[in-house]
């Protein structure tokens, strides 16, 4: 025999040993450390999905940038045609040349008319029964007093209409637009976007926070700061819009009595927030007639959180009601959690696109599998027949 042929031999000798003892290493391995078989299994199966995950998000990535997938979903925010534009600003009529001045003479129950332009002259409010108004295209930007806001309030019953604010930052990571510590707020028609809060409420008094026809955007910060943070107030929004809120911040945290909801959009598409709305400590939580849409980078799966940090409030009640729910999320998602605890809760005349946990829902609640099931449009596209006035319709339509 050759010596070639003696060593193919031996070496089909050596790899038959070799794999004979390797599998009965493995067979005893099995039997006595099975856990740490299951570890190592877990640690290969969860880097498998972690990667197929991320390779699925990105596919539903269409825009090169967040802010260009909010533009072609979206129509741009314009100030309201109700408050023409002016050079100069008023105070219950009188004109004044400057802001500064301005705001030195109010008294309480003013009307402040702010002239149209860029601003980055923060302000505290006094006043009681205060009326803000931006006249044409108002701007707040990028700046902060006493680290809080770019308006902090200690007054009650303010009022601010018509206003833009952005890029508004602070050293502890939760500067707002608003830093709400007196009684009472009402935005009508506000834009405020790519800061780390809107609207931060902190009020020693009892107090409520109206929102109405206005636009929170790009708001966030580690989880910290939020589209609207309140601790105390009463929160009602209407025909309002909470869009991509960023760095795992929710577009809506609410920790009052009360929150209600009625006719707004409440929107992930691919901005990378964490729950869209989320009511830490319970209390009566409403929302009808709404449209929310958990997008494919969110990092939290729960939609809506209840009550996960401790019921704080007399009366605790969940009404779900004549809402669309769409879930693009990539992964294992939750429609609403809770603390486990029983709540009156009513659920009815949903409507819920995607894969996703759901609480027990009665037959008035319709559920499709996907867009496609509904004949909604493809990701990050939103319907805009959940508009009821097509003229007044913010979503726009894919062929625009």
């Amino acid at each position: 025999m050759s010596i070639k042929e003696n060593t193919l031999i031996m070496f089909k000798r050596y790899f038959f040993i070799t794999g004979l003892l390797g599998h009965i290493v493995l067979i005893i391995f099995l039997v006595l450390r099975p856990d740490l078989v299951d570890k190592v299994s877990s640690k290969i199966l969860s880097k498998y999905y972690a990667s197929a995950k991320a390779s699925e998000r990105n596919e539903m990535l269409k825009f090169p940038s967040l802010q260009q997938e909010i533009e072609a979903v979206f129509s741009i925010w314009q100030p309201s045609d109700e408050y023409s534009a002016s050079n100069l600003h008023f105070v219950n009529g009188k004109p004044f040349e400057s802001l500064q001045n301005a705001l030195k003479s109010l008294k309480d129950g003013d009307t402040l008319e702010i002239a149209q332009g860029v601003y980055s002259e923060p302000f505290e409010v006094h006043q009681n029964r205060l009326t803000i108004i931006g006249r044409g295209h108002v701007v707040f930007e990028k700046a902060a007093i006493k680290g809080k806001g770019y308006i902090v309030n200690y007054a009650d019953d303010l009022t601010i209409k018509n206003i833009e604010c952005r890029g508004v930052t602070v050293g502890d990571r939760n500067g707002a637009c608003i830093r709400q510590e007196g009684a009472n707020l009402t935005l009508e028609h506000v834009y405020f976007h790519s800061s780390e809060n809107g609207v931060l409420e902190a009020s020693s008094k009892k107090s409520k926070i109206l929102i109405y026809d206005s636009r929170f955007e790009q708001l966030g910060r580690l989880g910290r700061a939020h589209g609207i943070y309140t601790n105390t107030a009463e929160l009602y929004i209407y025909d309002s819009m909470f869009i991509a809120s960023k760095s795992e911040g929710h577009e809506i945290k609410s920790r009052g009595p009360v929150t209600e909801i009625h006719g707004s959009i409440i929107a992930s598409l691919s901005g990378v927030d964490s729950r869209l709305l989320d009511v830490p400590n319970g209390g009566k939580l409403v929302l009808d007639k709404s449209l929310l849409q958990q997008g494919a980078m969110s990092s939290n799966g729960q939609a809506i959180g209840y009550a996960q940090e401790g019921r704080k409030h007399t009366e605790n009640s969940i009404t779900l009601r004549e809402n669309v729910f769409i879930f693009d999320r990539i992964g294992y998602d939750s429609m609403l959690a809770t603390d486990n605890q029983f709540v009156e809760t009513a659920i009815s005349q949903n409507i819920i696109v995607g894969e996703v946990d759901m609480p027990d829902l009665d037959t008035s609640n319709l559920i499709y599998e996907s867009r496609e099931e509904i004949g909604f449009p493809e990701y990050p596209f939103l319907p805009n027949a959940w508009c009821a006035e097509q003229d007044k319709c913010l979503i726009r339509k894919q062929s625009q």
